[in-house]
């Protein structure tokens, strides 16, 4: 098994609009074809894209608009089941620290009156 990054390279491509995620995406899959199907099928929405003439291809598998290299140096392990590592909601809130609200100050003020 390898550990494959998916690189989007034309986010301009009206073919976007059939997928949930448009940015960098990280598969783990035995082949290039693999780590493709497996983000269609995690990304994959449906789209307004009327069949027949001007029918478009799901981006995750165009290799035109998505660059696939494996990732030697994955901080993944290589041996598990066919599934997107990255993005992870797991993974996410782990790597994101929680965001503290501010702190608000009292205004000492006569009533009425907003802050000066």
């Amino acid at each position: 098994m390898r550990v494959w990054r998916l690189l989007p390279v034309d986010l301009a491509d009206p073919s976007w609009e059939a997928s949930s995620h448009r940015g960098p995406a990280v598969v783990r899959a035995p082949d290039e074809e693999s780590a493709r199907e497996v983000a269609e099928a995690a990304f994959g929405v449906r789209s307004r894209f009327a069949p027949g003439k001007g029918m478009r291809m799901p981006p995750w598998k165009r290799s035109d608009l998505v660059r696939a290299v494996v990732d030697e140096h994955s901080v993944y392990a290589a041996e598990g089941p066919h599934e997107v590592l990255e993005p992870s909601f797991d993974h996410d809130l782990v790597s994101r620290p929680p965001v503290k609200e501010p702190k608000m100050e009292k205004h000492r003020g006569r009533a009425g009156q907003g802050p000066r």
